[in-house]
C-alpha cells in the first residue's frame, strides 16, 4: 500500500547510437553555403613527346579539357517539439533537437559519399571478400602510386569487421607485426577511416 510513496528518478537518458563520420575522420573538404552551380575544370591530357629525326617535324597536340560539376542538393530533417517538453524537460532539448539533426545530417553526407566512392573506377587486386595480405596492402598502394594520385590524402575507408580481421592479420610470417596498427587507425602507415 505504500508504493504510491516511492519516487521515480530520470537518470540520464541513453542516446541513440551513430556510426561514425567518415568525412570527418578523412579530413573531407567541405564546400558550404552553395548557392549556384560549380563547375570545376579538369585537364584531361598532358602534351606528348616524341624523338624526331633531323629534319622531321613536330606534330602538335591539343591539350583537352573537361569539367566536373556540382550543384547544391537540398535535405531536410525535423524533429517536433512541444512547448510543454522545452519548459518541463530535464534536458536541454534546444541542443539536443540540434545535436541529433547535425548527427543525421552528417549520416546522410557520409552515405551519398560512399556512394560516390563507389561509383568511381575500382583498382582491383582479386575477388571482392578475399583475405587481405601485407603484399596486397603494398600492390594496392603501387596501383595507386602508378596512376600519379597524390598519396598526401590517401586513405583506407572500412568497417568494424574488416578493421578486426587487419589487427589480427600479421604482416608476414616471422616478425610478429600486424597489418594495421594496435589503435586502429592506420595501415602501413596510412590513414584508415572506420564506419558501419
Amino acid at each position: 500500500h505504500g508504493g504510491v510513496y516511492v519516487p521515480t528518478e530520470i537518470n540520464q537518458f541513453l542516446k541513440a547510437i551513430w556510426s561514425k563520420s567518415l568525412l570527418g575522420q578523412v579530413n573531407a573538404r567541405r564546400l558550404s553555403n552553395l548557392s549556384g552551380n560549380i563547375k570545376i575544370p579538369v585537364q584531361l591530357t598532358k602534351p606528348t613527346v616524341e624523338q624526331l629525326a633531323e629534319l622531321q617535324e613536330i606534330v602538335g597536340a591539343n591539350i583537352t579539357w573537361g569539367q566536373i560539376g556540382m550543384s547544391p542538393k537540398r535535405y531536410g530533417a525535423s524533429v517536433p517539439v512541444s512547448r510543454l517538453l522545452i519548459i518541463q524537460g530535464a534536458l536541454d532539448t534546444q541542443a539536443f533537437v540540434t545535436d541529433q539533426l547535425t548527427m543525421a545530417m552528417a549520416q546522410q553526407l557520409d552515405a551519398t559519399a560512399l556512394v560516390q566512392l563507389l561509383a568511381l573506377t575500382p583498382i582491383s587486386l582479386n575477388a571482392n571478400g578475399a583475405a587481405l595480405d601485407g603484399e596486397k596492402v603494398v600492390a594496392l598502394e603501387t596501383k595507386v602510386a602508378s596512376d600519379d594520385h597524390d598519396l598526401v590524402t590517401m586513405a583506407y575507408v572500412t568497417n568494424a569487421k574488416v578493421r578486426g580481421a587487419l589487427k589480427t592479420t600479421k604482416k608476414d610470417a616471422g616478425s610478429g607485426i600486424f597489418l594495421m596498427n594496435e589503435s586502429g587507425d592506420q595501415l602501413n602507415s596510412t590513414k584508415v577511416a572506420t564506419t558501419n
